[in-house]
């Protein structure tokens, strides 16, 4: 009944602003139902839930929880509760990095060994630049075995760099681009070099207090929500971590409002130059020309043929996703207490919604002629395989993992998945017949695959 009653609260002056056109660029009654609808699909009243905000220039245009913050007490969530935003926090030690940059103190050139003489290189140069942008080639702790077991003990910076400093390389800098936590903890362990200060006494002194950012804060606090993990016997309360661990690439906590206030302080120059923010802001290359789709703590990406600058963050309990469309200047933020994929799917959603864009694709139906074509075995450079499927009438794809997600019409040999927005596009030799696809991410790196000789039965 609470919750309805918000419903209601949240649509009136939505309504009132709409009919008397004070602000024509608001959102439309319909747009909000949606959202509302849609929200509290994904999280009903008696599981763990979200907070989410819809925003355009900073001007909240929809706020609301649904859920719960505290199963055992039935304690809802509000909207101006506390989450922990895992790698989102990267944006924030991003930043810092750009604003010792302008003010003379290192250079996004600079080799790491500059800060750190004893890291071990392997012979390679290793930049700021590489760390900003995950094309370093270090090995990401949080990949390593050891780190299951050792997170829930402490660790001082120093140590958890010592932790992953002596990994084999995963390739040479600039020469690939993959997600890398160790390469944000060592930029924490340099700001804390070149401020004199601690990473989180930095990001406090230097960042939130000037900008007012009250409710986010480095590590865990009193106020924090309970995070939830879910479990073939139902939730329950998410295995514990010493945030210690997560350090610069994601030990943040903080709620939607402070994350709309932030993204626009930032956006504004409020907090570095407009230089630097289009550094932040825009895809970087790799040493071959190729563009990845990371900027500088910062995912650039596509939705539905709009550019995206964005970030999620996962970490044990909770999952966090925001979304920023330049050409309408909205920006979404979704904080989820609970281990799954329905922040970012939601998040997505809404940006549909509130940029007037289908995300309700409809199943193409073959027969057994048609969809042969497709069927088979594909792998991609790595050797990884990825197998397309014809059952009862419906395309396929399964990859190693063994989870089956079907295909939805998008377009003359091409096709998505109504979840994740992730396309799969087919690619045709000289003769007409299928060679291979790929797989189009939404702010991930485009996937080649091609398709193999092997044998594989299309039906199974």
């Amino acid at each position: 009944m609470k919750m309805k009653f918000f419903r209601l609260y949240l649509l009136f002056p939505v309504l009132l602003l709409f009919s008397v056109n004070v602000f024509a660029q608001q959102l439309t009654p319909e747009q909000t139902e949606k959202i509302f609808s849609l929200s509290e699909t994904y999280f009903p009243d008696s599981l763990p839930g979200a907070s989410i905000l819809v925003s355009k220039g900073g001007k909240i245009l929809f706020e609301s929880a649904f859920g719960l913050a505290d199963i055992k007490n039935n304690t809802p969530l509000k909207s101006n509760d506390i989450f922990r935003i895992a790698s989102i926090s990267k944006q924030f030690t991003a930043v810092a990095i750009l604003k010792l940059m302008e003010e003379g103190k290192l250079s996004l050139n600079d080799e790491i060994t500059k800060f750190i003489p004893d890291y071990p290189t392997f012979g390679n140069t290793i930049t700021i630049h590489n760390l900003l942008t995950h094309t370093s080639g270090i090995k990401s702790y949080t990949d390593m075995p050891a780190f299951d077991t050792l997170q829930i003990t402490e660790v001082a910076p120093e140590n958890l760099v010592d932790f992953f400093k002596n990994e084999p390389m995963d390739f040479k800098p600039g020469e690939k681009w993959k997600y890398d936590d160790s390469g944000y903890s060592l930029l924490g362990y340099i700001i804390e070099i070149v401020s004199g200060k601690s990473y989180c006494d930095y990001i406090i002194s230097d960042i939130l207090q000037p900008l007012e950012l009250n409710n986010t804060f480095c590590g865990d606090v009193p106020q924090l929500v309970k995070g939830y993990k879910n479990t073939p016997e139902g939730f329950s309360p998410a295995d514990s971590i010493n945030m210690s661990w997560a350090y610069a690439a994601g030990m943040l906590v903080s709620t939607v409002e402070d994350l709309n206030k932030w993204f626009f302080a930032v956006k504004s120059g409020n907090v570095i130059s407009e230089k630097s923010l289009e550094l932040a802001f825009k895809p970087h290359p790799l040493f071959n020309g190729e563009l990845t789709t990371y900027g500088y703590g910062w995912f650039i990406g596509d939705l539905l043929g709009l550019k995206t600058i964005e970030h999620s963050g996962g970490i044990n309990g909770f999952v966090s996703n925001e979304i920023y469309i330049p050409d309408y200047n909205y920006f979404i933020v979704v904080l989820t207490n609970s281990y799954s994929n329905k922040a970012k799917e939601l998040s997505q959603k809404i940006a549909a919604i509130i940029t007037n864009k289908n995300f309700e694709f409809t199943e193409t139906k073959f027969n057994e002629n048609g969809a042969i074509e497709y069927t088979g075995l594909y792998t991609d450079e790595d050797g990884a395989k990825m197998r397309i499927l014809y059952i009862d009438g419906s395309l396929f794809v399964q990859k190693e993992s063994g989870v089956r997600l079907k295909f939805m019409n998008y377009g003359i040999d091409e096709f998505i998945f109504s979840d994740t927005f992730t396309r799969i596009k087919f690619k045709r030799n000289s003769h007409g017949n299928i060679s291979g696809c790929d797989e189009i991410h939404r702010f991930l790196p485009i996937s080649h695959w091609t398709k193999s000789d092997a044998q594989l039965n299309p039906k199974e």
